[in-house]
């Protein structure tokens, strides 16, 4: 048994918003459209953007069941969704930029090597040296790098992000020869070409991860990595729900001490489901819509394509109980079928 599904459509622009070719009403990145559909069979979403510069957008998903039919939607650009508990399917459009645009190309030559960066649907930087040119794949909002050679003529490029994070491409003998490729809120490299490089792991409490890859020949070594705070300190839950998503995130980072921290001593066991589901997930969030039962519950994310995601509840209690981190404790915590 199933509920009906209630699909609820953003748009990055705005635009207006035509079902099964209905028109359903203007959604943007702060309206949105909301209507039942039907548990299966298919839907035929069309985007006619309302500011100029974009491109009309169409996409098709298939329902079976209740949910998404991850092959209906593979590959499709423009279009992100969230499969969330409680029969809710959220679509995110984002229609192309028109050709004039769509690109952006910031060029640079240095030491007889021309780097062009392109910005588009995924940011490249083309490297041209002579009859040479290699492409690669870089952060979506990065800036030009710059140049640095090795004393063996391997090449390192060195930049940083609008967001102001840091990113290194190590190339070998040759332009296409990629060799590492970091981004993370600081990156180093030392005379030898050894790179260090801190990475936020994104999580609430703030853990971050310091790498270290040694230079050996063409290749590059990584070490044990080592887990810091991004900020210098954690920062731990102040609420039930903080709590129960700091557990999950504790235990996708491979953290046992500390996840056995935010439960009620002895109560762990209750939740070995529930970890066991996290420890396989692709990450956790906040549930952005109430369960139909009201439960208290967080969100596990796994994805099912490059563009769909599904979310799975867990349920959790919790008691105040001061102590290192935090001053809730959770007593209960199980995945909800």
């Amino acid at each position: 048994m199933y509920l009906q599904p209630m699909l609820i459509i953003h748009s990055a622009v705005p635009g207006m918003v035509y079902i099964n070719g209905r028109f359903a009403g203007e959604a943007d990145e702060e309206g949105a459209v909301s209507l039942p559909v039907s548990a299966r069979g298919t839907l035929y979403i069309e985007l006619r953007p309302l500011v100029p510069g974009f491109l009309p957008l169409a996409r098709r998903i298939a329902l079976s069941g209740g949910a998404v039919v991850p092959a209906s939607v593979e590959g499709m650009r423009g279009m992100s969704l969230v499969q969330w508990p409680g029969g809710v399917l959220e679509a995110e459009l984002s229609p192309e930029q028109t050709s004039s645009n769509r690109d952006r190309i910031t060029s640079r030559e240095q030491d007889a090597l021309t780097m062009r960066l392109v910005q588009g649907d995924q940011t490249q930087l083309e490297l041209i040296r002579g009859e040479e040119r290699a492409s690669h794949p870089l952060p979506n909002d990065a800036l030009p790098p710059e140049l640095v050679y090795l004393p063996d003529g391997g090449l390192q490029l060195m930049g940083r992000t609008q967001q102001d994070d840091a990113y290194l491409l190590a190339l070998g003998d040759s332009l296409a020869d990629a060799r590492l490729m970091v981004q993370g809120r600081q990156v180093e490299r030392a005379e030898d070409g050894s790179v260090r490089a801190l990475m936020d792991m994104q999580d609430s409490v703030g853990h971050a991860r310091l790498m270290q890859w040694t230079r050996a020949g063409d290749h590059y070594l990584p070490s044990d990595p080592e887990m810091m705070w991004a900020n210098g300190s954690p920062n731990w839950p102040t609420t039930p729900e903080e709590t129960a998503l700091a557990a999950l995130e504790a235990t996708l980072l491979g953290l046992a001490d500390e996840v056995n921290g935010y439960f009620v001593p002895g109560a762990i066991s209750s939740a070995d489901a529930a970890l066991a589901d996290a420890a396989q997930s692709d990450g956790c969030v906040p549930l952005k819509y109430a369960l139909p039962g009201g439960q208290n519950a967080v969100g596990l994310v796994r994805l099912l394509t490059d563009n769909c995601a599904q979310v799975s509840a867990i349920a959790y209690q919790a008691q105040p109980m001061g102590g290192s981190q935090g001053m809730w404790r959770l007593s209960q915590m199980q995945p909800i079928a």
